[in-house]
């Protein structure tokens, strides 16, 4: 068994051939480290979403296995290789409303596809810069880096303007990144 719970705990083990572990070290990725942000610290795990932001990224991965854990916050008490402990977070306030910052989908939206073991980080910068319209998009590249742990060989990029989120998404991960802003 990959998952044990107790007293509000999941203990979740690296399985070959199951993706969960990885999906929560992917969306992990997005935690913000910042002391003083204690609720961007914490995972949200909503039906089978799991949510993670650090304010400037967010992270969002859709799998069966969520459905599973209690709706609500959890932080991450070990992680390895091999395991990673989840526990619910005794703190208070509530997570961020995330869908309200994810930009919708229109007209005005350019859109391509990365594929992830041919394109580089670069070229993808390059594209979304170009993309940016009248205002360049400037996005920070480690966080761009991760969308080339993203599951699938295909990503599909949203741009909208220099100013926007861009959106990075496949079949089950979305990834958002806030466009730098330089005066």
């Amino acid at each position: 068994m990959s998952t044990f719970r107790k007293s509000e705990c999941y203990i979740i083990e690296r399985i070959t051939g199951l993706s969960h572990f990885d999906d929560i070290k992917w969306a992990a990725q997005a935690l913000s480290t910042d002391p003083n942000q204690y609720v961007l610290n914490n995972f949200l795990i909503e039906g089978s979403k799991a949510v993670c932001t650090d304010g400037r990224r967010l992270h969002v991965v859709t799998n069966t296995f969520f459905d599973i854990v209690e709706d609500g916050m959890y932080e991450i008490l070990k992680s390895s290789n091999k395991i990673i402990v989840l526990a619910k977070s005794t703190f208070e306030g509530s997570f961020p409303n995330y869908k309200q910052v994810i930009p919708p989908i229109g007209p005005d939206t350019t859109k391509f596809e990365v594929h992830t073991a041919q394109d580089s980080v670069r070229s993808v910068g390059e594209v979304i810069f170009k993309l940016g319209k009248n205002d360049a998009a400037l996005l920070h590249i480690p966080y761009v880096r991760n969308i080339f742990s993203f599951k699938s060989d295909t990503v599909t990029v949203h741009v909208t303007d220099g100013l926007s989120p861009v959106l990075f998404t496949d079949r089950d991960r979305l990834a958002l990144i806030m466009a730098l802003r330089i005066d």
